[in-house]
């Protein structure tokens, strides 16, 4: 089963229900790369990696003022563990087991600068698969293991960020060789099957929220109008939801330093409350 339909222009875009999320106003590109992005091969770059970089802006910002208190950690590391960790190896998968075999079958032998990228990959998630093992010691509040997350969070973030500037640089001229526009939207279908219904809910409504910043509202729309009327449901009421309570909600109460309201682990009550959360947040 396919989760992804592309316009064929005939169709009106779906807007997103504006009165449940504080969507962030347009800036542009945080790429340090692709600033204004000329085509579909650098806004392919940028739909993952404004995504991640705006976790990442926000996690920098949470590990500054993590101090070990209980609810620090268990908020930090749940978000870790349950959302960042999972979407940065699938995103380094899709790009192994998907777009790599799909460049060198295009274009013969090995593109420049993939073996490169690929070993990076597997660098990079060896650093990410460490966060783990520091979790026991932070929560005995041990003040050694504290200090050595934090440094293995803003050495693992900046080195992503550099990986990220690394592929902004090579993917675009090999997508422009290699594919086309068809082949981009295929592509594009592969990668949302790849994520899964679990994947599309942890990070499909980041890159949203994300590209409201990088892109516009007309690229939100016609990006969610490409998105079969389901996937369209459940991110409006199922995974945003759960992005505004399990996400955004506690990365910015870490980034300010406030412990949040309580969390429940119960959906309805969380549906139900999410108006009131996202009113008292946007005062």
């Amino acid at each position: 089963m396919s989760f992804a339909t592309h316009t064929n222009g005939r169709r009106a875009p779906r807007r997103l229900p504006h009165d449940r999320v504080v969507f962030p106003e347009f800036s542009g590109p945080t790429s340090r790369v692709v600033r204004r992005p000329k085509d579909w091969a650098e806004e392919l770059m940028l739909l993952p990696h404004e995504a991640l970089r705006f976790w990442d802006e926000l996690l920098l910002a949470a590990i500054e003022r993590y101090a070990g208190e209980a609810w620090q950690t268990t908020l930090l590391f749940d978000f870790l563990e349950n959302y960042w960790r999972p979407t940065v190896h699938k995103h380094m998968s899709v790009e192994d087991t998907i777009l790599h075999p799909r460049l060198v079958k295009k274009l013969g032998g090995d593109v420049e600068g993939l073996s490169f990228l690929a070993g990076a990959h597997r660098v990079l998630l060896a650093g990410v698969d460490r966060i783990s093992d520091f979790r026991p010691a932070c929560e005995r509040h041990e003040p050694r293991s504290i200090h050595a997350f934090k440094d293995h969070m803003f050495g693992i973030i900046s080195d992503l960020a550099d990986h990220y500037a690394e592929e902004e640089k090579i993917y675009p001229g090999a997508l422009r060789a290699a594919m086309s526009r068809r082949d981009h939207d295929r592509f594009l279908d592969d990668v949302v099957q790849a994520y899964g219904l679990d994947g599309s809910k942890r990070f499909l409504p980041c890159v949203v929220f994300a590209m409201h910043r990088w892109k516009g509202q007309k690229g939100v729309d016609d990006f969610i109008a490409t998105l079969q009327p389901p996937i369209v449901f459940l991110l409006n009421y199922f995974w945003l939801p759960d992005f505004w309570q399990n996400q955004y909600r506690p990365l910015t109460a870490l980034a300010a330093n406030i412990p949040p309201p309580g969390f429940t682990n119960n959906i309805f009550e969380d549906i139900c409350g999410f108006s009131l959360s996202c009113f008292s947040l946007s005062l």
